[in-house]
């Protein structure tokens, strides 16, 4: 009973901790990372990274194969296989607009491609709407900017420079799959799912190809048509284009050789929450468990440098890698500021909604009384143009 007790913990520990699981989606396997962490302020230095919910993201870029099985007519999004190049099916499909993987996204959800997150008209989006739900409880979309930000660069307790959890650039051609001599030069792609493990357990967030965003440009997607964002730098670019701090956006019709996609799986509300109250009691349950075996008190004043019992050594750092000594007052501290920091950036957008809806208003106001006074001047004007015409006329008579 112990042993069937310690795994259910393990894997519960597993699923809050960004493991990858894989989803069988129209006869095509998905690896995606969790994301957890919700509510965690945006990072300071950019305003991007605040997601209020958890999340799935892809592993790995989608490949041409995994593209392809959705069956959506597009000559170049086997761009790798062209007869001028040949890397396989598992290269990563490039050269497919902005729509062509919003459908994606909607067929992965639906098996349509005209059903789901995105409503499209003649093969163009039109309107966004995640609330879509399959029979699953899953809705499949193009990552926002926010929640492809902090897969790429969220380490638990900030936000780093390059998706290695760090601001020490990774190892050209072993890491990551980026330019060093200038120009634009290098290539072809990597196969997904190359070179090293970032953070959150994805790959090729750094380099290899550019990755659709749902988000626009400006930051305010109030039109289809406008430029769209993207993000993660490619392999003829420099290491500059991999960092945080870096974002590009183009037209949601252009189709570059350059660009692919990755997808975001939203769970429902209630599998959400579920993930959120399983982690909460398995911190609990964890900290009682290892303070009775220890003779200590059960209040979690301190916390030992590895778990307990249900997992070894090896287990554990083959799960979660090498991870600090963390004092839970201190873990207490971050949690309650990332919380003000979250209600904080929620309190802001609220003023400055609020902020700008006011003087709009006063504007009208404004706008409104100086056509009052040009209206009376103009009026003033033509009664005394009036009054002198009737003058002169009296006095030529």
């Amino acid at each position: 009973m112990k042993k069937k007790t310690n795994l259910i913990l393990l894997a519960g520990f597993m699923l809050a901790a960004g493991s990858v699981l894989a989803d069988n989606i129209n006869g095509i396997n998905i690896n995606f990372a969790n994301i957890g962490s919700a509510g965690y302020a945006a990072d300071f230095s950019t305003g991007y990274g605040y997601v209020g919910y958890n999340y799935r993201i892809g592993q790995t870029e989608v490949s041409i194969a995994q593209f392809q099985a959705s069956g959506i007519i597009d000559a170049d999004a086997n761009y790798w296989n062209d007869g001028t190049r040949n890397v396989g099916q598992d290269a990563p499909a490039v050269s497919l607009s902005w729509h062509e993987a919003a459908q994606y996204c909607n067929w992965l959800t639906s098996s349509n491609t005209d059903v789901g997150a995105y409503t499209i008209v003649g093969g163009l989006v039109t309107a966004i709407d995640r609330s879509y739900r399959n029979a699953n409880g899953v809705v499949y979309v193009l990552p926002t900017e926010d929640e492809w930000y902090k897969a790429a660069y969220f380490t638990g307790s900030g936000y780093s420079l390059y998706a290695n959890g760090t601001g020490t650039a990774p190892t050209h051609g072993v890491d990551a799959n980026f330019n060093t001599a200038g120009g634009y030069s290098g290539g072809p792609a990597w196969l997904v799912g190359s070179g090293s493990l970032e953070t959150n357990g994805t790959y090729n967030m750094m380099g290899n190809v550019w990755e659709w965003l749902e988000s626009a440009a400006d930051g305010n997607l109030d039109s289809i048509g406008e430029d769209v964002a993207f993000r993660g730098g490619d392999y003829f670019q420099g290491v500059g284009y991999l960092q945080s701090s870096n974002r590009s956006f183009d037209t949601p019709t252009g189709e570059y050789y350059n660009t692919g996609l990755r997808i975001v799986a939203i769970p429902e509300p209630g599998t959400i929450s579920l993930m959120s109250l399983s982690t909460i009691s398995l911190f609990f349950t964890r900290t009682i468990r290892r303070r009775k075996l220890a003779g200590k008190s059960l209040i979690p004043v301190g916390r030992e440098y590895l778990c307990d019992t249900f997992a070894t050594y090896e287990e554990w750092e083959a799960a979660y890698g090498q991870m600090e000594e963390t004092d839970y007052l201190a873990e207490l501290r971050g949690r309650i500021k990332a919380w003000f920091g979250s209600a904080w950036n929620e309190f802001m957008s609220g003023y400055k909604a609020l902020d700008k809806k006011f003087w709009g208003r006063m504007v009208l106001i404004h706008e409104r009384k100086m056509e009052r006074k040009r209206t009376i001047k103009a009026a003033l004007k033509k009664k005394a143009l009036d009054g002198l015409d009737a003058f002169l006329a009296l006095i030529m008579k």
